[in-house]
C-alpha cells in the first residue's frame, strides 16, 4: 500500500465513522432509543455495503462481452500486449489481464468512460480511438499499479451514495435527448444538492482520485506514452460539456493534465500546439489561418532536432504547397534534396513530380528512376516513370560506329531520331538528308531496344544499359563493333 493508498484508507474510515455517529445520534434523537438507534444505524451500513457489493458485481457484469465478435479486438489486444511486455521487463510487474468491452464507451454507474481498471482487469471500450488507445491502456496499467481503485469500497457513506446518483440524475437531465431548457434548469437546480452532498468526498476521496489520475498519466509517459495520451485528452477535449465539468470532482481539469504530460516530455514551445503521435500529426491547436505556421515550425523544429528525412521532407512539402513563387520552389527543392541526401527516398518521387510538373524532363527522369528502383511496387510512380522516360528519350542522336579499338568509323547512318516510340534514321551529306529507313524502339528500365527497317529485312540492336540518354551503347551490335548514339544537344 503506497502513501496515496493509505492516506484514502485512513480519511475514508474517519468519515464513514463520522458519518454514521451523525447518523446514530440523529436517529436516537428521532426515536429515542439507543438500542433502535443502533439497530437502525448497522442496517443502513449493511445497506450502503451491499450496495458496494452489488455495485462489483455491476462491473463484473459489464465485462462479460463476446470479444471474437469486436472490430479492433486485434489492435487492442496488441497494444495491451506491448505494454505488459514494457511492464514485465522494466518494472517486473505481471498480472494485469485485459478485457475488450462493445461500444464506444463503458457506463460504470457514475458515467461512462473509454477505459476502466478492475482489479487487475483493463476494460476498454471496442470503439474507443485505436491511434490513441496505448495511451489510455498505459493510463489505466498506472491506476492498477497504485492499487488505490481497490479502496473505494471504504466509501460506505450515505452521502457519497446519494450525491452518486444526484450527479448521474445531473448528467442525464442536462443532456437529454430532448434538450429543451427546463432539462437543463432543473439539471442545474439538482446540482446543488449534489456538491452538498460531495463536500465530505471533496475531502475524504476525490482529492487521492486526482492526485492517482496524475499519478497514472506520469506512469504512462514513461512507458513512452505521453504523445498518445496527449492526443487523446485532445481528442476528448471538446466532447466535455459544461456541466461534465462542473459536475466530475474526480478528474483534474484537461489543461492541467496538458501542462503536466507537456513538462514530463520536457516539449520545445514550438511543439505544444501539435498533437501528434511519432511522426503523425493529428491535431493542430491554433486558429486555421495559423495552422500552417504552426505545423511548419513543428517540422522545422523537428528536423532541427532530429535531422531525419521525414521531416526534412515535409518542409519541402509545405514549401511546395504554399505558393508557387520561385523562392519557395527553391527551398521545397533544397528540403527534398537533404532528404534524399540522408536516404527518404519519397523525396525522390516529390523531386520527380516537381520537375515533370515544370517539363523539366531529364531531372524528372533521373529522380524517378532512382526511386522506382528502390521502390519497384509503388504503381503510381512507375507510371508516371513510364511517362517521363519515354520523353526522356526522344530527341535526335548521332551516330558512330566504333572499332573493337575503339576508333571511329565512318557510319552511312549520322543521325537517329527517336519520338513517340518510333525510329528514323537518317543519312546526312552536308545539309541535306536522304535514304531515311524507319523503324522502331523499346525503352526497358535499363535498355533500349532499337528496330531497323530496310528493304523488308530488319536489324535488332539492344543496348548495355541506357542509364542516360546522353550516351548509348551498342556493344557487338554489328559484328564486333559498336554503335554510339550521342543525344544532340550534348
Amino acid at each position: 500500500m503506497n502513501k496515496r493508498s493509505l492516506g484514502l484508507v485512513i480519511l475514508s474510515i474517519v468519515f464513514d465513522f463520522i458519518e454514521y455517529i451523525a447518523i446514530f445520534f440523529a436517529m436516537k434523537a428521532l426515536v429515542g432509543s439507543v438500542l433502535a438507534a443502533t439497530v437502525i444505524t448497522v442496517a443502513i451500513l449493511g445497506i450502503m455495503l451491499t450496495l458496494q457489493i452489488f455495485s462489483s458485481n455491476t462491473l463484473k457484469y459489464v465485462l462479460e462481452s463476446d470479444e471474437e465478435t469486436l472490430k479492433n479486438y486485434d489492435k487492442i489486444k496488441n497494444e495491451f500486449d506491448k505494454i505488459s511486455k514494457k511492464l514485465d521487463e522494466e518494472y517486473g510487474i505481471t498480472g494485469l489481464s485485459l478485457k475488450v468491452v462493445n461500444g464506444r464507451s463503458i457506463f460504470i454507474g457514475s458515467g461512462y468512460t473509454p477505459a476502466f481498471n478492475y482489479k487487475g482487469i483493463i476494460a476498454v471500450a471496442d470503439e474507443c480511438n485505436t491511434a490513441f488507445v496505448g495511451g489510455v491502456i498505459a493510463h489505466e496499467a498506472g491506476h492498477a499499479i497504485s492499487g488505490i481503485s481497490a479502496y473505494t469500497f471504504l466509501q460506505v457513506r450515505v452521502t457519497h451514495f446519494i450525491s452518486s446518483l444526484l450527479r448521474a440524475a445531473v448528467s442525464a437531465l442536462y443532456y437529454s435527448k430532448k434538450g429543451n431548457k427546463f432539462l437543463k434548469v432543473l439539471a442545474c437546480v439538482v446540482a446543488i444538492p449534489y456538491a452538498i452532498l460531495a463536500l465530505p468526498d471533496m475531502i475524504a476521496l476525490y482529492p487521492f482520485m486526482r492526485a492517482d489520475e496524475f499519478a497514472a498519466n506520469d506512469f504512462a509517459v514513461s512507458l513512452g506514452y505521453g504523445e498518445q495520451l496527449r492526443c487523446y485528452y485532445y481528442s476528448v477535449m471538446y466532447d466535455q460539456g459544461f456541466m461534465d465539468k462542473l459536475i466530475d470532482l474526480a478528474h483534474p481539469p484537461i489543461v492541467e493534465f496538458f501542462d503536466r504530460i507537456n513538462e514530463k516530455l520536457e516539449l520545445n514551445e514550438k511543439e505544444l500546439d501539435v498533437y501528434s503521435v511519432g511522426k503523425s500529426v493529428y491535431y493542430i491547436d491554433a486558429e486555421a489561418e495559423d495552422r500552417e505556421k504552426v505545423l511548419y515550425d513543428w517540422y522545422l523544429y523537428r528536423e532541427s532536432v532530429t535531422g531525419e528525412g521525414y521531416y526534412k521532407y515535409m518542409l519541402g512539402v509545405c514549401n511546395e504547397k504554399s505558393g508557387d513563387n520561385e523562392y519557395k520552389r527553391s527551398k521545397a527543392i533544397t528540403y527534398y534534396s537533404e532528404a534524399a541526401e540522408v536516404g527518404y527516398t519519397p523525396a525522390l518521387k516529390a523531386l520527380g513530380a516537381l520537375y515533370k510538373g515544370e517539363g523539366s524532363v531529364v531531372k524528372a527522369y533521373t529522380y524517378y528512376r532512382e526511386y522506382v528502383m528502390k521502390n519497384p511496387s509503388d504503381k503510381t510512380a512507375r507510371e508516371s516513370f513510364e511517362e517521363v522516360k519515354n520523353a526522356y528519350f526522344e530527341g535526335v542522336y548521332n551516330c558512330k560506329l566504333l572499332s573493337p579499338a575503339g576508333k571511329s568509323i565512318l557510319f552511312p547512318f549520322w543521325k537517329a531520331r527517336l519520338e513517340g516510340g518510333e525510329l528514323v534514321w537518317v543519312v546526312s551529306t552536308g545539309d541535306d538528308e536522304y535514304n531515311t529507313m524507319k523503324g522502331t524502339y523499346e525503352i526497358a528500365d535499363d535498355s533500349v531496344t532499337l528496330t531497323v527497317v530496310n528493304e523488308g529485312a530488319s536489324m535488332s540492336f539492344v543496348s548495355d544499359e541506357c542509364i542516360t540518354r546522353d550516351v548509348i551503347t551498342f556493344t557487338g551490335a554489328i559484328g564486333k563493333y559498336s554503335i554510339v548514339l550521342t543525344h544532340d544537344d550534348q
